[in-house]
C-alpha cells in the first residue's frame, strides 16, 4: 500500500525557497559600498555583490546612510556649483586596479579607485614610448594625451607616479610656461589658462621600486586644461645612468584623476624606456693670462704686478678662489689687493676677501690668496689690483741678489684650477753714494747722490 504523501504547508514552501536562494548566491562577496546621493543630499552607502569563485560564503555588507548635511558648495571656474565630499583624499590602500594588460598596484600616492565611478574620468596615451637617454635634457612622457570624456568636465587633481623600476634619482616636472601653451603669468610648477584655470604642480621624491617618484597636479580646470598640462610632463634622472646598471631600462608611470565631487578614477599607466647616456665630459677648466713685467723701486710706491690681467670661466660662470704666489720671494715681501683693502664689493654685491698672506720660509714662497663667489669679471677687476710691497725699507735686492720676482697666477672654481700664469716683478735698488758727512753739536748728517739721511 503506497504511503501518502503530505501536502507541504505554506510555512515549509517559504522555509524552502529560501534554502534554494541561499545555494544560488553561493559564492557571492561584497564590493566597496557606491557611493549615491539621496533626495536630501546626504551620502547612502549600498550594498553590492560580485562573483568570486574562491569564496563559498554569502557576505552581505550592511547598508549605511550618512545623515549629516552635505558640505557648502564650491564653485568651478566655469561658475557651476559642485556638492563636497567628506571622503577623505589621499588614504592609502593595497588594491589593486588598472586599465593597463598587467595590474598596476595602487600606491599611497594613489587613492582607492571610486567603486563603479572611477572609470568616468580616463586617459589616453597616443601609443608612442619615448625614451630618456641619462645626460640629456628632459623628456615629455606622452606629447598625445587626451582625457575622456573631454570637455568642460571639472578635475580638481591628477596624480602622477611612477609605478615600476622607480629609481630614487628619478625626476617627474611639469615643463609649463608661455611656450607651452600658458598665458602670462604661467612660471615654473604653474600654468594659468585662458579660462582662468590655475593648475601648479608639486613634486614629491620617491625611493626604489613600485613606489617611485610622484608628481601632483591640483587645480580646479577642466579635463581639457588638464590634458595640455599632462602633455609638457618630463621625465628625467640626476644620474648619468637611468638604468642602475641596465637592471631599470624602463618606467611605468601611472596617472590617475581626481574630480571636484572626489571620485576618483582608475589608474591609467603608460611606457617609457631608459637608456644610460655616455659619460659626460669633464668641464673645461678656469684660465687666466698674464705676463706683464712691473718694477717697484727701493722706498717707492707700491707696484701693481699686471693690470692687464685677463680671465675665463671655461664651463664656470663664476670663480671661487684664486692665489697669487711670488715663487722666489724675499721675507720682506709683502702683496696686497688696492693698496692693503681685506676685501672689495662690487657693484653686483659679490665680495671678494683676502683669505691669507704670507712667507713660508719652508719653501720660500711668499702666498697670497683670495676667496668668495664672484663673477669672471669681479676677479678679473680684483687680480689687476694686486699690488707689491717691501716692507722695512730695506734694500728689495738683497744687495743685488735678487733684482728679480716671479709671480704665479691661479684661478679655480671649487676644485677645478686654472693652470698656473706667470708675469714678472723687476725690484730696484737706490744707490746712495755716500759724499761726507757733518758734525754738529754731536749730530751728525750723511750726505748721499741720492739724498739725505741723519744718523
Amino acid at each position: 500500500m503506497k504511503s501518502r504523501r503530505t501536502k507541504p504547508t505554506l510555512a515549509k514552501k517559504k522555509q524552502a525557497v529560501t534554502k534554494r536562494r541561499r545555494k544560488s548566491l553561493a559564492g557571492l562577496m561584497p564590493l566597496e559600498p557606491r557611493v549615491m546621493y539621496d533626495a536630501a543630499g546626504a551620502h547612502t552607502a549600498a550594498s553590492h555583490f560580485v562573483l568570486d569563485p574562491h569564496h563559498n560564503d554569502t557576505t552581505h555588507a550592511a547598508s549605511t546612510t550618512s545623515a549629516q548635511p552635505a558640505a557648502a558648495p564650491t564653485h568651478a571656474p566655469d561658475g557651476g556649483t559642485t556638492a563636497v565630499s567628506s571622503t577623505p583624499i589621499h588614504a592609502a590602500s593595497t588594491t589593486s586596479t588598472s586599465l593597463s594588460p598587467s595590474p598596476t598596484p595602487i600606491h599611497a600616492a594613489f587613492l582607492p579607485p571610486t567603486p563603479n565611478q572611477g572609470g568616468n574620468d580616463q586617459v589616453n596615451f597616443s601609443g608612442v614610448t619615448n625614451t630618456f637617454v641619462g645626460g640629456n635634457p628632459p623628456v615629455v612622457i606622452d606629447s598625445g594625451i587626451t582625457i575622456s570624456p573631454a570637455g568642460d568636465n571639472q578635475l580638481k587633481e591628477v596624480i602622477i607616479q611612477v609605478t615600476n623600476n622607480g629609481l630614487s634619482s628619478d625626476l617627474l616636472a611639469f615643463n609649463n610656461g608661455p611656450n607651452a601653451g600658458g598665458l602670462a603669468g604661467s612660471g615654473a610648477n604653474k600654468e594659468i589658462f585662458a579660462d582662468g584655470s590655475v593648475i601648479t604642480a608639486s613634486f614629491l621624491a620617491g625611493g626604489s621600486g613600485t613606489n617611485g617618484v610622484q608628481l601632483t597636479l591640483t587645480g580646479n580646470a577642466s579635463t581639457n586644461d588638464y590634458a595640455t598640462a599632462l602633455d609638457q610632463v618630463t621625465f628625467s634622472s640626476s644620474v648619468n645612468d637611468p638604468t642602475a646598471g641596465g637592471t631599470a631600462t624602463s618606467r611605468d608611470v601611472g596617472f590617475q584623476f581626481v574630480d571636484t565631487n572626489n571620485i576618483a578614477s582608475l589608474v591609467n599607466t603608460t611606457h617609457l624606456d631608459t637608456k644610460a647616456g655616455s659619460a659626460p665630459p669633464p668641464p673645461t677648466p678656469p684660465s687666466v693670462t698674464a705676463g706683464a713685467t712691473a718694477t717697484f723701486t727701493e722706498n717707492g710706491p707700491i707696484a701693481f704686478l699686471d693690470t692687464g690681467i685677463s680671465v675665463s670661466g671655461g664651463s664656470f660662470g663664476t670663480l671661487t678662489n684664486a692665489t697669487i704666489t711670488i715663487t722666489n720671494a724675499n721675507p720682506n715681501d709683502q702683496l696686497g689687493l688696492d693698496g692693503g683693502f681685506p676685501s672689495l664689493t662690487f657693484t653686483d654685491s659679490d665680495k671678494i676677501t683676502v683669505a691669507s698672506a704670507g712667507f713660508n720660509s719652508g719653501t720660500g714662497q711668499y702666498v697670497f690668496a683670495l676667496s668668495g663667489t664672484a663673477t669672471i669679471a669681479d676677479y678679473k677687476t680684483a687680480l689687476s689690483e694686486i699690488d707689491y710691497a717691501f716692507a722695512g725699507g730695506g734694500d728689495p735686492t738683497a744687495g743685488g741678489t735678487e733684482n728679480t720676482r716671479n709671480i704665479s697666477w691661479v684661478v679655480a672654481n671649487g676644485s677645478t684650477s686654472s693652470t698656473a700664469a706667470t708675469s714678472t716683478l723687476n725690484v730696484v735698488h737706490t744707490r746712495r753714494d755716500f759724499i761726507w758727512s757733518i758734525n754738529d753739536n754731536n749730530k751728525t748728517t750723511n750726505f748721499f747722490a741720492s739724498g739725505t739721511r741723519n744718523a
